[in-house]
């Protein structure tokens, strides 16, 4: 009857033996492609946030100047 400890043993010890991926390299790649899908989406949502500022900005513009051309109005009139 196997263990769980002789199942482990029979793993590190073909671990050990290079007959499969060393497991600090996968979690490795695993972090590097996650940390790179994060810069992504952060550079994805600056970019989206740039525009909406952006857009913000013309639209305070535009109203300032309706508001400063209807100031003209009223002393006009």
């Amino acid at each position: 009857m196997t263990t769980i400890y002789d199942a482990n043993a029979r793993i590190a010890h073909t671990w050990g033996k290079g007959h499969l991926p060393a497991l600090p390299k996968s979690m490795s790649d695993l972090k590097d492609k996650a940390k790179e899908k994060i810069d992504d989406a952060a550079d994805a949502t600056k970019k989206a946030s740039d525009k909406v500022i952006d857009k913000s900005k013309d639209v305070a513009h535009s109203a300032g100047k309706k508001m400063e051309e209807g100031g003209k109005r009223l002393q006009d009139a």
